[in-house]
């Protein structure tokens, strides 16, 4: 399977539809509003068929759109953070996502027995 076809399956999955289906719903509403307006100037007759129509073609073009944008930030954001020389880990510095200091509960040398051991142990990890 290809990255593109892994993230068009995380970004069609039950639960990420539910995470993008209020800016879906804003885009459609907005691309719907502007083409009858723009239609009703030129002289469009809003008919039945014809709503139902220009609906189902907004709809589309509203998904197309939202699925293509979602798709490339993910690649964007990527990108931004892998390495550009190989062998080499990406520096921290690279990262354009925040960060909050206050969740790096794990010590160094926890760290270091995770990669060392495979396995590691920190006291006072959990608050008593």
């Amino acid at each position: 399977m290809s990255q593109l076809e892994r993230t068009l399956a995380e970004l069609t999955s039950r639960s990420s539809l539910y995470e993008f289906l209020p800016v879906f719903v804003t885009s459609t509403s907005r691309i719907y509003a502007n083409v009858t307006s723009k239609g009703l100037k030129d002289g469009l007759v809003l008919d039945t068929d014809t709503e139902k129509q220009l609906t189902k073609d907004v709809i589309q073009e509203a998904l197309q759109r939202t699925l293509v944008e979602e798709v490339n930030k993910r690649y964007r954001r990527e990108d931004g953070t892998e390495s550009k020389q190989p062998l080499l880990l990406a520096h921290p510095s690279g990262y354009t996502e925040t960060t909050n200091p206050a969740l790096d509960l794990i010590e160094p040398t926890c760290i270091a027995g995770l990669m060392d051991r495979d396995w590691a142990y920190q006291d006072s990890f959990l608050p008593v």
